[in-house]
């Protein structure tokens, strides 16, 4: 039995793919274009051929009306007009073929106008770059995480996967969670010290022996009182019941792995280099008793 290849699908692929649908859309919607213009066409000389006919019998002057005369959709006036006088026709039937007609014209440059709409999207898309396309998903998960984290919203996804929410659970249980980042810090701090990490089989060698084993325990465990859990709801995909969210770390890869603490330290360390290189002055230098004598004297 031959085994199935997985491809791994990342954000180059989304966007190779988000680029071929454009350009199949565009085709299509440049094919239905023609059409609706063509057909168009053919209204427009059939309604310029009775201009009178519909002033006569229904009052209408097609002539006062900009999107008759550029034949071109523009805000919609002519189509309100169109609907509002084919829905006051009352039962004459003779009369019925000619509103009829003039309603089909003014939905034709609706359905124009939407499709140039699209066409003009659709082109768009496809001379996306894929540092822009990154740029969008970024911008609109950000507002999703938003969405779902400040507002407690949830998020729908497509073709039947379900959706999700972020819910706060209360920790109850004396069951503890390792702190993985704390952990590791704390045993790079004890290998920089030169102190012995604990080992379970250094343990039991020494207590076999009857020797007494010294030795740091590198953990550290969490002392929260509530977590986050991000279940997946309303899945009618097949043993939906079997699936869990891998939560993946989107951030930039200069970053990933990192703690917040991490993080505030690099940040600190880049204004001081910064402030150092720049002004020529250190942090010690911005002290909160200098800046007090420095507001005093623009105050003075």
């Amino acid at each position: 039995m031959m085994g199935i290849k997985e491809t791994p699908i990342n954000v180059r692929t989304y966007y190779k793919l988000f680029i071929s649908s454009a350009k199949k859309k565009a085709e299509i919607a440049r094919d239905m274009l023609s059409a609706n213009r063509e057909e168009l066409g053919k209204l427009n000389k059939i309604i310029n051929n009775n201009l009178q006919n519909y002033f006569n019998n229904f009052n209408i002057d097609l002539l006062k009306y900009e999107e008759f005369i550029l034949n071109k959709y523009i805000d919609g006036r002519s189509l309100k007009m169109c609907n509002g006088a084919y829905l006051n026709k009352g039962n004459n039937y003779e009369l019925t073929s000619d509103l009829y007609e003039l309603l089909k014209y003014a939905k034709q440059q609706k359905e124009i106008y939407e499709l140039e709409q699209d066409l003009n999207k659709f082109n768009r898309m496809n001379i996306l770059t894929l540092k822009e396309y990154t740029e969008i998903l970024r911008v609109y998960y950000t507002q999703v995480h938003k969405e779902l984290i400040l507002n407690g919203n949830g998020y729908a996804f497509g073709n039947n996967i379900g959706w999700i929410c972020v819910n706060r659970c209360r920790i109850t249980g004396n069951k503890k969670t390792l702190d993985y980042a704390a952990t590791k810090k704390r045993e790079e701090e004890l290998r920089r010290q030169g102190k012995r990490i604990y080992k379970q089989e250094e343990a039991d060698w020494c207590t076999r022996n009857g020797i007494e084993y010294k030795a740091e325990d590198k953990r550290v465990f969490r002392d929260d009182e509530y977590c986050y859990e991000i279940p997946l709801l309303g899945c009618k995909l097949p043993n939906a019941h079997k699936l869990k969210l891998k939560i993946s770390d989107y951030r930039h890869s200069s970053i990933r792995g990192k703690t917040n603490e991490n993080l505030i330290e690099q940040a600190t360390t880049l204004i001081e280099n910064y402030i150092t290189s720049s002004l020529g002055a250190t942090t010690d230098d911005f002290s909160v008793s200098s800046q007090d004598s420095m507001l005093d004297t623009m105050d003075s």
